[in-house]
């Protein structure tokens, strides 16, 4: 702790918010010339981060992917509200004239509907609804652009037939390593020039859209933090996003070392015990650079993590490649602290979850490792 505390009394003055961060990014720079594996450093000197944006209006501007569960529950609440609204007498009128100037393209007589009665008390939509459904063949893939061509549509939005792209939001259900959010936003021409200046939205946090972070669960009370990989997207200020900078802790090995319980142990028993894990106090965290070997260790137990929670939403069995992995970590744990070995019912491997939760051993004891504290925990206690 006490390398960590002369960091924070040389830097925190530099780092503690993105703004400042780029506006010393280029002493940063230097600085990482001087760190070498073992070397301790904070979270905020080699990750950028902040929060997303806020549209003003989800339901205006989101929409779920076609055929999956989430938008089979769209459907079923868009045939419940046509009920209510055709029946309503006020409403059904103008309804009914909507429907008929609008094709009966459902999508398109909500906003107007809303212009004219009062969401939640007339048209009963919840806060936020969103009641769009969205067709694979709008959808465009940012990973297949440059970084001039990312930079562009930011700023500019999308002008052709595919102008949805994929964003994330605020995770309640507070998933580790990845999510099941086919969640998208139509990032047109017209959409970005109003979000970006209407003043019920909060056009922030730019500088990282179409870009792979690593977000996290705000709220920790008694628990650890909860950290997920985030692909190129738009993502809004639900929960904060970090991104790593400094290549020799790539992005799944940073999402491996905050996922172990001796991180968020270190930030809760010594910078701050509240239910929140505010970014500040990710910044402030201590993280060792690790070796070649490590960063490799860890990536792979990243993936393989990731792996095993998309086979959890699916309900889907694991592979005999991935059940093969786990049961040579679970060999390997027999030398780990008692703490971290997996019991015998779990060796027995007949789930995604029992894969994931040997994998999950198998990052504390190399983050233990990491940190010099191998067998002094557990560090589960929150």
């Amino acid at each position: 702790m006490e390398p960590m505390n002369q960091l924070v009394n040389k830097w925190w003055d530099k780092i503690e918010t993105s703004k400042k961060f780029a506006q010393h990014k280029k002493e940063i720079l230097e600085y990482y010339k001087t760190l070498k594996p073992g070397d301790v450093t904070l979270v905020g000197l080699i990750a950028e981060g902040g929060q997303g944006m806020r549209t003003g209006n989800n339901g205006r501007f989101l929409g779920y992917l076609d055929g999956t569960e989430q938008s089979k529950k769209i459907k079923d609440r868009q045939k419940e509200l046509l009920d209510k609204w055709n029946t309503h007498s006020d409403i059904g009128p103008v309804f009914n004239r909507l429907l008929v100037e609008n094709d009966n393209d459902f999508e398109s007589i909500v906003e107007p509907l809303k212009g004219q009665f009062n969401h939640t008390r007339d048209l009963e939509l919840k806060r936020g609804e969103i009641y769009r459904i969205v067709n694979p063949s709008v959808i465009v893939n940012p990973y297949t652009w440059d970084e001039s061509t990312r930079q562009k549509v930011i700023y500019e939005g999308l002008t052709s037939t595919q102008t949805w792209v994929p964003f994330r939001k605020g995770d309640p259900e507070g998933n580790k390593w990845t999510d099941n959010a086919p969640l998208f936003i139509n990032w047109s021409k017209e959409n970005v020039e109003y979000m970006s200046r209407a003043p019920e939205a909060r056009w922030q946090g730019t500088t990282f859209f179409f870009m792979e972070g690593v977000t996290y669960t705000l709220l920790g009370n008694h628990t650890s933090l909860k950290a997920k990989l985030q692909p190129k997207c738009v993502f809004d200020a639900g929960a904060s996003r970090l991104t790593p900078v400094y290549k020799r802790v790539p992005g799944y090995c940073f999402l491996a070392i905050i996922n172990s319980d001796l991180f968020s142990f270190i930030i809760k028993k010594f910078i701050k015990n509240t239910a929140a894990f505010e970014i500040s106090d990710l910044r402030m965290s201590p993280i060792v650079i690790p070796d070649k070997n490590m960063v490799s260790e860890l990536e792979t137990l990243a993936k393989k993590a990731i792996e095993a929670k998309e086979l959890t939403f699916r309900k889907a069995q694991p592979s005999k490649e991935l059940v093969d992995f786990c049961q040579k970590l679970a060999e390997k744990q027999k030398s780990a602290p008692e703490y971290l070995r997996p019991s015998r019912q779990l060796k027995l491997i007949t789930t995604a979850d029992d894969c994931l939760n040997i994998i999950e051993l198998a990052v504390h004891w190399a983050v233990e490792r990491l940190y010099g504290v191998e067998g002094y925990g557990p560090f589960n206690e929150f």
